[in-house]
């Protein structure tokens, strides 16, 4: 299945059109660098940024000087016209940046909103970096590949999953995870309780799913951990909200070296950032913490993306 030509949901993808990128990504990490500089180097990216991030939009611009081609955009909206006295709307915006780059990526707190763009005439090719608490199919890539790269392959693996179940990463990863084959599912919602969505889509794939109550009894059958803070802020808004200063990851969900060490698990351990205290930060320097190299793997699965996109 080829490329959409926009990528807004990983409900775009097939499991042979995700296995064809993990191929590309894997081309893109062992490229030279004077070659992999020449396949987008009369290329522009709009990269637009109406909530925070650090992960996300750096390792896109990454992803793009790797591949010699050039980055506008901005990462604060109160910079642009979208706020104070003219408040640009964002398709007016879309309108004008399609005519300056080839291809855009876009994080914006509506969820679903980069939706309504996609039916706009001439707008340029659309990456969503995170829409609200919707989707950041992306990530989920990226996340894919990772323990595609460990173990080589995702089929046969039980797969945790811990966090809220209603935030972007963990539907855009469930969603991913149902084009494959893991042996069972392995939950751990911060609520306690997997939303009526999920549990739909679960029944949908006949996928083999648990719900487990504290991380103890993830470590002990997972081979592989997602891992999202306990506590999350609400995405559907434009700002960035603080956390409260009394803000405590609860026991039963917290992961550190001793409860590892004391369940003997090997299960890797991925997180797609930022981290509050739900990881202790002893656990860094354990040989199956992959959040860091996740960080760097997603760079590689980005340029394949754009390259594709754009050629």
């Amino acid at each position: 299945m080829p490329l959409h030509k926009h990528i807004t949901s990983m409900q775009f993808f097939n499991r042979a059109s995700i296995e064809n990128l993990f191929l590309s990504a894997e081309k893109m990490l062992f490229i030279k660098p004077e070659e992999a500089k020449q396949l987008l180097k009369n290329k522009t990216l709009g990269v637009l940024f109406y909530q925070s991030s650090t992960r996300t939009r750096l390792s896109f611009e990454t992803a793009m000087q790797k591949l010699g081609g050039a980055v506008i955009g901005f990462a604060d909206p109160t910079m642009t016209r979208s706020e104070g006295f003219f408040h640009e709307t964002l398709e007016d915006v879309i309108q004008v940046v399609s005519q300056l780059a080839d291809c855009l990526i876009i994080r914006h707190f509506q969820p679903e909103f980069i939706k309504t763009l996609l039916t706009k005439p001439g707008i340029a090719p659309i990456i969503n970096a995170g829409d609200g608490s919707n989707e950041h199919p992306t990530q989920a890539l990226s996340d894919l590949w990772t323990i595609h790269r460990y173990y080589g392959g995702i089929d046969g693996l039980r797969i945790g999953l811990a966090g809220d179940m209603t935030t972007r990463v963990l539907r855009s990863m469930l969603l991913g995870l149902t084009l494959f084959q893991p042996k069972e599912l392995l939950f751990l919602p911060s609520s306690g309780r997997l939303p009526k969505e999920t549990l739909s889509l679960l029944e949908k794939t006949s996928l083999p799913w648990k719900l487990y109550q504290n991380i103890n009894e993830l470590l002990t059958n997972a081979d592989v951990i997602e891992m999202l803070p306990f506590y999350l802020p609400n995405l559907n808004k434009a700002g960035n909200n603080s956390a409260p200063n009394n803000l405590a990851t609860p026991d039963h969900y917290r992961l550190t070296k001793e409860k590892i060490e004391k369940t003997q698990s090997s299960a890797i351990i991925l997180h797609p950032g930022p981290r509050l205290d739900e990881i202790a930060t002893d656990v860094d320097l354990l040989p199956q913490m992959l959040y860091f190299k996740q960080a760097k793997n997603a760079v590689y699965i980005r340029m394949a993306l754009l390259n594709k996109i754009m050629n």
